[in-house]
């Protein structure tokens, strides 16, 4: 599968015991190589939910790995700081340690097949 596009989108939002972070991810892309096979709807739909699957379990492991080394290389941080009144940086570094993320990927097949 080729990348042709994508589409990142942030929603925050705070309980009282710890920030909730939502990641929608919007991916376009191709199947190229295909040998010249066209796939079924059925097809393209089980390829497509299992790009998400593990799109969403790499994204969320590697999440994990941002949070265990204290590093933010999303901004979401920034992120947070834009929505949030009285930010503070300390308080901030806590609560990311107990982020909530969720992370939701969908994959939008736009073409398949050989190209020429």
């Amino acid at each position: 599968m080729v990348i042709v596009g994508s589409k990142l989108n942030y929603r925050f939002s705070k309980d009282n015991k710890s920030p909730k972070v939502t990641i929608h991810l919007t991916i376009k892309g191709e199947i190229l190589d295909s040998m010249g096979i066209h796939f079924p709807t059925q097809e393209q739909r089980m390829i497509k939910d299992r790009f998400e699957k593990d799109l969403e379990k790499e994204g969320m492991d590697l999440f994990q790995i941002f949070i265990k080394e204290g590093i933010d290389p999303l901004g979401i941080g920034d992120f947070v700081r834009s929505k949030t009144r009285k930010w503070e940086g300390k308080v901030w570094k806590l609560e990311y340690q107990t982020l909530n993320v969720r992370l939701i990927v969908k994959v939008n097949l736009t073409e398949t097949g050989i190209r020429k």
